[in-house]
């Protein structure tokens, strides 16, 4: 069991199957979904037909998953010890990285809800096993790709100001939708040539 079920899922690096004893059974190709498209700046001119859309820069809203989940565990300890640690570790503060390998994808989530635990056995080359299954909810956060340039470094700063990490010049940083970048042309920005400002609450 244990040959086939690792190595396709992680969550902050770590493999669920090996660390959590979780396995991710169904719903993993709803995080392929591109969220709802947000409402753009539009105008309706009286002297002129339709609606003028601004189209020049499209934002998308975060969207939720449902994943159908189980815990495989050796007895009631281990699976309470296991439930335990992967709840602990998914709601830390910040979003988390979910990898799922067959997509080749990095999806950024946060945890927003579990529900419909059903508790049972399952008999695996002669061991009898707790089998725990779960319905989990995650928010997925909408991104996109912030090309930086080739000549000055970025500075990511929160929604107060504070510079939280520079990014190098000469590469491509992908920002999460709560935030926005920015040029660099006004002087509290100038240290930094270029920033990623924080835009505010979420979808």
């Amino acid at each position: 069991m244990s040959v086939a079920v690792t190595g396709k899922w992680f969550l902050n690096g770590a493999d669920l199957y090996t660390t959590y004893g979780l396995i991710l059974q169904e719903g993993k190709s709803a995080l392929l979904t591109i969220g709802e498209r947000k409402e753009s700046l539009s105008f309706s001119w009286p002297e002129a037909d339709g609606t003028e859309v601004d189209l020049s820069a499209p934002a998308f809203q975060d969207y939720n998953v449902t994943l159908k989940m189980a815990f495989l565990a050796t007895s009631q300890a281990d699976f309470n010890a296991k439930r335990k640690a992967f709840f602990e570790e998914l709601t830390r503060p910040g979003s988390h990285t979910l990898t799922i390998a067959d997509h080749a994808t990095d999806y950024i989530v946060y945890y927003a809800n579990s529900s419909n635990f059903r508790i049972g056995s399952k008999r695996l080359s002669g061991v009898d096993l707790v089998f725990v299954q779960f319905d989990l909810g995650l928010k997925v956060q909408n991104e996109y790709s912030v090309d930086l340039g080739t000549a000055q470094p970025v500075a990511i700063k929160t929604e107060s100001g504070q510079v939280i990490a520079m990014q190098p010049p000469g590469t491509t940083y992908i920002v999460p939708s709560i935030y926005e970048a920015s040029g660099g042309d006004s002087s509290d920005d100038s240290q930094f040539g270029n920033s990623i400002g924080f835009i505010g609450g979420r979808a």
